[in-house]
């Protein structure tokens, strides 16, 4: 399933290439990740399924999507984040920020929400609560044990 959808809660655009889930991961652009605010994910045979455009209203002329070609998703009216703005409020980098909600993942929290393996993570205040008290319980940086 093809599709173009704009969140405008976290003027967020995503496209949709394929109906492959990305089970590849996901990468900023450029040659070294230099384009923060777009994301490209891919499966497992490196093939790109979708391009995820945060901050899109900065760098997409978006009157196409507005005006009816494209899907606008209206979101909730709680306050709610882009990977990159909750990254930029917790002075962390969009990529730290998807590891530590990779690891949280892992241990069995459930943090954000996603529509589909190919569309943005949303997260929440209470998201938000979540990482910073993972943040504030796994401190960044190793702790050596000292041996005699």
């Amino acid at each position: 399933m093809k599709s173009l959808a704009y969140f405008p809660e976290t003027d967020t655009l995503h496209i949709t290439l394929s109906s492959t889930p990305a089970s590849g991961g996901a990468e900023n652009a450029g040659a070294e990740g230099e384009h923060q605010d777009m994301i490209l994910s891919y499966n497992e045979r490196d093939k790109w399924v979708s391009i995820t455009i945060e901050n899109a209203s900065k760098g997409v002329d978006l009157n196409d999507i507005l005006s009816g070609y494209g899907t606008i998703i209206r979101g909730k009216t709680e306050v709610i984040y882009s990977i990159s703005e909750l990254a930029d409020k917790l002075d962390m980098t969009p990529r730290a920020l998807r590891q530590i909600i990779q690891s949280m993942r892992a241990s069995g929290i459930e943090v954000g929400e996603q529509q589909g393996g190919t569309y943005p993570l949303i997260l929440s205040e209470q998201d938000k609560k979540k990482i910073v008290q993972w943040r504030d319980e796994h401190p960044k940086g190793r702790i050596l044990s000292l041996r005699p």
